[in-house]
């Protein structure tokens, strides 16, 4: 959730802009506070299971907004994505960039107008350099994308050493 936390309020608020909001002060007056941008219209999708805790930290940030488990890109519905400003795409790791951009383009079906941040913890650099997230976007699309760090490495963990089993401390489930 930390990493989340960080992205988010580093990062995220930056991107997407903040708007000022009144808000009641404990002597009684209201007085001015700040959240992200539309956040009540903002969605924060978890690719699951591993990009959960991260997710998770990004709507701690940013409370008022939705919070949408899915698996599978046909998990994202045409109510969850209605009168949305921003989608925020959260997965712990991008190595080829090939389910992100399932997503993606799931997405852009659904709203085309849609302003859709990714959020990762780690981002394989090829998959960043050849557009792969973006590749199956239409003209125009407003993509985003914010990461803990680059790595230039382009292993991909299967079973025991899948990033999911590791942050769920999931090796050996009977």
């Amino acid at each position: 959730m930390s990493v989340g936390k960080y992205l988010a309020i580093e990062f995220l608020s930056d991107i997407i802009g903040v708007e000022e909001y009144s808000i009641p002060h404990v002597l009684g007056y209201q007085t001015s506070g700040h959240q992200l941008y539309h956040e009540n219209q903002t969605l924060i999708v978890a690719v699951m299971r591993a990009g959960e805790p991260m997710a998770r930290g990004v709507w701690e940030s940013f409370p008022k907004s939705s919070f949408l488990h899915v698996k599978s890109p046909e998990d994202v519905k045409p109510h969850h994505v209605q009168g949305k400003v921003t989608i925020i795409l959260v997965d712990s790791v991008i190595n080829s960039g090939k389910t992100v951009a399932e997503f993606l383009g799931r997405i852009q079906i659904l709203h085309s107008t849609v302003r859709i941040v990714v959020v990762a913890g780690v981002v394989q650099a090829e998959c960043i350099s050849r557009r792969a997230l973006t590749q199956k976007l239409r003209y125009g699309a407003k993509v985003t994308v914010v990461a803990l760090r680059v790595s230039q490495n382009k292993y991909t963990g299967r079973g025991s050493t899948d990033t999911g089993n590791r942050l769920f401390n999931t090796t050996s489930l009977p």
